[in-house]
């Protein structure tokens, strides 16, 4: 073998390792790009959850706040209607047209039986009986 034959031997050898090595890392970039596009995904996802936990947290948060409103507004209310129905002293003057409930000083009559005073007979107190609820509106 000549020189030259070897030289050229040589070459092809380097050239076949050369065209081999290029082709590992061209295999190897493709899996790089692969895991590349594979991990943009995963971000991508993991961004839409986070997201979607922060619309969640919010509107939790704004359902909470409501619902502590609403609590607060119910107590008042309560509160109002049990002012309005507590047992008044004599000494205060009820409305007109409001329907009592009176506390009779002497009733004769069975336990549990219901019994009217009338202005004239003595009572101790007096508070006013609730209308019945009304009708939800839609």
């Amino acid at each position: 073998m000549t020189t030259t034959s070897r030289r050229n031997d040589e070459l092809a050898q380097a050239a076949q390792l050369a065209e081999a090595n290029a082709k590992w890392y061209r295999q190897r970039a493709e899996v790089a790009e692969a895991r590349v596009v594979e991990l943009q995904s995963a971000l991508a996802a993991a961004e839409r959850e986070r997201d979607d936990a922060n619309i969640e947290a919010a509107l939790e948060q704004s359902n909470a706040r409501d619902a502590w409103q609403r609590a607060a507004e119910l107590e008042a209310t309560l509160a109002a209607e049990r002012d309005a129905h507590q047992w008044r002293p004599v000494s205060t003057v009820p409305l007109e047209q409001e329907v009592l409930l009176l506390v009779c000083g002497e009733v004769e009559g069975p336990p549990g039986h219901q019994w009217i005073c009338t202005y004239d007979a003595p009572f101790s107190g007096w508070r006013p009986i609730p209308l019945p609820p009304q009708e939800p509106t839609q």
